[in-house]
């Protein structure tokens, strides 16, 4: 220690004390130095806590981040997924009513057919009702032959526009 001397008399005396003599310039700088020092270390130790907060809030709102995204991609993967199933519901709905429209269709040419069937029956009748059992039986023999190949030809028709519709009706209750 340079600013400290002590002076040590050649014989001690019991009257006599020892001198301690303190160089107050240079002690002074010391302690600035010293207490520049410790200010430094703090500010230093608050900037390193301070800056591990801040990388700390950065690492949890990335974190965030990367599940808010996650969560967006599973939602409109589920929003694809259901704007599909809503494509086919559409499609398997329109192929029924398409399916609904053809048995109607065919229902009304059958119930078309039958009518003709009744009325050439009903010629035939009243023809043998007149006494003309050879024009009634003419009539039958073609007129009702042909109207009853008709009608049998149109329930056919009813027959597989009945099938289509169940098959089309099985096909919307497996999308649901």
């Amino acid at each position: 220690m340079d600013d400290i001397t002590i002076t040590e008399p050649d014989s001690l005396e019991p009257t006599e004390s020892l001198t301690l003599e303190i160089t107050p310039g240079r002690h002074r700088s010391r302690v600035v130095m010293l207490v520049s020092t410790g200010v430094l270390v703090a500010l230093t130790a608050v900037a390193l806590v301070i800056g591990g907060l801040a990388l700390s809030s950065a690492s949890r709102a990335h974190s965030e981040e990367a599940k808010a995204d996650h969560a967006r991609r599973v939602l409109a993967g589920r929003a694809r997924d259901a704007t599909l199933a809503r494509h086919d519901l559409e499609h398997r709905m329109t192929t029924m009513d398409g399916r609904l429209d053809a048995l109607g269709t065919a229902l009304d040419a059958l119930a078309a057919a039958q009518n003709h069937s009744v009325d050439v029956a009903n010629h035939g009748v009243d023809l043998y009702n007149q006494g003309d059992s050879g024009g009634a039986t003419a009539v039958f023999a073609g007129d009702g032959a042909a109207a009853l190949a008709d009608q049998v030809q149109k329930d056919a028709a009813v027959q597989q526009a009945m099938r289509d519709a169940q098959q089309a009706l099985e096909q919307l209750q497996e999308a649901l």
